[in-house]
């Protein structure tokens, strides 16, 4: 999980110039200089399987997790505008980077994004988490 969070958040950190890409120990956490928006990636569940011919096969999953201003009763928070964007324009942007990229990790098989929550606005935030699944097979 830790060389997949770390392919993510660089992947991610070099794709998104204008938004602050962190690992957060809670989807809720922010660092203490963040500034928005801002997307956290956070290690989620892992499985494995024993496979035939002494191999393995581990899903690791991993919550991103996108946060823009809110502003009050604005759609800006969702769709975005000309000036600042929302945090669907911030989710498109993340599939384009990571939707079938392997990262370059040895043994890595798949990589998609099966599922997005629905963003909600807390305090003077938008979040929008999404749930990426990467599956990679290994000798044992």
């Amino acid at each position: 999980m830790k060389e997949l969070l770390i392919a993510v958040k660089s992947a991610l950190g070099a794709a998104l110039t204008n938004v602050r890409v962190h690992v957060t120990p809670h989807i809720n956490a922010f660092p203490t200089d963040f500034t928005l928006p801002c997307v956290g990636i956070k290690d989620g569940a892992v499985t494995r399987v024993e496979l035939i011919n002494s191999m393995l096969e581990i899903t690791l999953n991993v919550i991103i997790v996108v946060y823009v201003s809110l502003q009050e009763g604005k759609e800006v928070n969702i769709i975005g505008d000309s000036d600042e964007q929302g945090v669907l324009d911030i989710v498109s942007d993340i599939h384009e980077v990571l939707d079938e990229n392997l990262l370059d990790i040895a043994g890595m098989q798949f990589a998609f994004s099966a599922s997005e929550a629905e963003s909600i606005s807390f305090d003077y935030i938008q979040q929008k988490k999404i749930m990426y699944k990467y599956i990679k097979e290994i000798a044992r």
